[in-house]
């Protein structure tokens, strides 16, 4: 008479049921710690292009003469890249008109309904 074993070695459906739902959860949550990731990447790459773009422009203005300064207020969308971004400069002179008041704002893209702005201000006397 032979007496066979039962063979538990393996796994039952339901354990790989379990295992294959824990496996999921698990890349779910890498996805999302990726997609954060990919997010907080992209914000930083735009800041440092809004202000690499600024201190350019920045530099241009405090290179001008005192008595040019007044004359280069104005506002333009260029592209950088592959992206658009805003660039408005505003210069306000004092009321003695010795100094003026610069600044150089830039205005990125929208990136997941999220825009962001860097402004520069410095102060040119005469």
């Amino acid at each position: 008479m032979r007496i066979f074993r039962s063979n538990d070695g393996g796994f039952t459906l339901v354990e790989m049921l379990f295992a294959t739902l824990i496996t999921v959860v698990v890349l779910l949550g890498l996805l999302t710690a990726v997609e954060i990731a990919t997010f907080q990447n992209v914000q930083v790459q735009m800041r440092d292009e809004m202000a690499q773009i600024a201190d350019s422009q920045m530099n241009n203005l405090r290179a001008l003469p005192f008595s040019m300064i007044s004359t280069c207020g104005n506002s333009c969308t260029f592209t950088y890249g592959a992206r658009k971004y805003t660039l408005i400069k505003k210069i306000t002179l004092s009321g003695d008109g010795n100094t003026a008041d610069l600044n150089v704002r830039v205005r990125s893209w929208v990136y997941k309904n999220m825009s962001t702005a860097i402004d520069i201000h410095a102060v040119k006397a005469q």
